[in-house]
């Protein structure tokens, strides 16, 4: 539209939009609020409207993401081993001595030293590694 108003035209226009904004910005606080008052609250109630619309939104997806999130978990699947603490121990000592290159701490590798949770605990944290194999013999 501007680009085909003549000259006049457009120098009328720019003394406007001139005027409006030094109004607005010579505008004191309350002379805004009082003509937001006159405006009715439509303005603010949309705005509102627009910001409770947008948190909705946000934790909706969220709360998405949490659902993949939990599904996720719920899907991996765990091996559950059901050892009682001799075999774990005696698992353990067959681990250690398969890979004497296992950087284990000094507690680890003196599987007697160890509580029979511990044992278990050390096999469960191996296999969540990785390092402890579904496919790796076990002696009952």
């Amino acid at each position: 539209m501007t680009s085909r108003m003549k000259g006049d035209d457009r120098a009328a226009l720019d003394r406007l939009v001139d005027a409006l904004l030094e109004d607005i910005l010579l505008a004191t606080d309350n002379e805004i609020l009082a003509e937001i008052e006159e405006d009715g609250e439509g303005p603010v109630l949309q705005s509102q409207m627009a910001y409770s619309q947008a948190l909705q939104q946000v934790g909706k997806e969220r709360l998405e993401k949490a659902k993949a999130e939990m599904a996720a978990s719920r899907d991996r699947k765990f091996k559950v081993v059901d050892l009682d603490p001799t075999a774990a121990r005696k698992r353990l000592l067959q681990i250690l001595a398969s890979d004497p290159s296992a950087r284990l701490t000094l507690a680890a590798r003196k599987a007697e030293d160890l509580s029979d949770a511990d044992v278990l605990g050390i096999l469960s944290d191996l296999a969540e590694l990785g390092i402890l194999n579904e496919n790796d013999p076990q002696d009952d």
